[in-house]
């Protein structure tokens, strides 16, 4: 019989008020937040829950967001971001963020915010979307790739490729680096 180690616990005190995760659709962006939010009992806010009814209708129809969409909603992000850090204290926060621009924009306007990349291989990504079937095909993925800027330098990144215990380590190590041999990456 196979024993499962159990998964070590999230301190985070050192961490800022604010881990706000970014990265391509299929990463595991949503389910690192909520390992997150179960682990160290953080609220946990997908900003996917507010996209706008007329990006809802992009990703039906397999078009990219136009730049004034992106900017409109990153604006509602931070508001939301800011909102919800008074009414919940220190939260996780997911969403894709495909662009520099825009996590500097967050970097700017939430004071306290923790920009964490989620990568996977672009096989687990496939396998995952697959899984998912929703709207976000592997070929609206592929398209939306092709416009993902990479981490900036020193962005702590966490793989998520081979389940909860593994990225629950990396976590820990990011916050508490004593505490784990499983070190997450800087760009």
């Amino acid at each position: 019989m196979q024993t499962t180690s159990p998964l070590p616990s999230l301190d985070l005190s050192s961490a800022p008020p604010i881990i706000y995760l970014f990265g391509l659709a299929g990463a595991g962006k949503n389910f690192v937040g909520d390992l997150i939010g179960t682990l160290s009992g953080r609220y946990v806010y997908h900003a996917d829950q507010d996209l706008t009814p007329e990006m809802l209708c992009a990703v039906r129809e397999g078009r990219v967001f136009t730049p004034a969409m992106r900017d409109q909603f990153f604006r509602v992000v931070a508001e939301r971001l800011l909102e919800l850090g008074k009414i919940h204290g220190p939260l996780v926060a997911t969403q894709a963020t495909y662009r520099t621009q825009h996590r500097e924009y967050l970097q700017r306007q939430v004071p306290g915010i923790d920009l964490i990349c989620i990568t996977a291989s672009d096989e687990r990504i496939l396998e995952r979307l697959t899984k998912r079937g929703d709207h976000v095909t592997a070929d609206y993925a592929a398209k939306m790739k092709s416009l993902f800027d990479p981490p900036s330098e020193g962005t702590s990144i966490i793989v998520n490729e081979h389940g909860t215990a593994e990225v629950a380590k990396q976590i820990a190590a990011l916050y508490n680096p004593q505490s784990s041999d499983s070190r997450p990456t800087r760009s």
